[in-house]
């Protein structure tokens, strides 16, 4: 595997794991959820490293990283609708909004965050 995709790995690894730890502990439910928008958007862009994209989109936006990587070969279709959970969060992982993000909030976007991370970490695995 080229070095720098899995550099990438390691960092949406990483930014999972803090989530993991992050997504119990009372008023840090926003930093969870950050967290794991963060694990998804590195996994993203590693499955682009991976397929030789050289200008990867410097872009927050997942759905519009995962529109990309699909035109690329990467199908997690069945993903859409976590995906476009996960990226509404965004903006109020920013800025206060007067809009708590919960405990609830933070335990479906870090499950929603492990299953992209692992799903997309499988399918570089099996490419290389």
């Amino acid at each position: 595997m080229n070095k720098l995709v899995n550099e990438w790995i390691q960092y949406a690894e990483a930014d999972l794991a803090s989530s993991e730890l992050q997504k119990n502990r009372s008023g840090l439910y926003h930093i969870s959820v950050y967290q794991s928008h963060q694990a998804v958007e590195k996994i993203i862009k590693a499955y682009l490293i991976h397929q030789h994209i050289e200008d990867v989109p410097k872009i927050h936006d997942l759905r519009k990283l995962t529109i990309i990587a699909k035109q690329h070969g990467l199908d997690i279709s069945a993903e859409q609708k976590s995906v476009l959970d996960l990226d509404s969060f965004f903006p109020k992982l920013r800025y206060p909004f007067g809009d708590q993000i919960n405990a609830e909030n933070a335990a479906r976007c870090y499950e929603i965050a492990e299953r992209l991370v692992d799903t997309i970490k499988s399918i570089i695995t099996e490419q290389t």
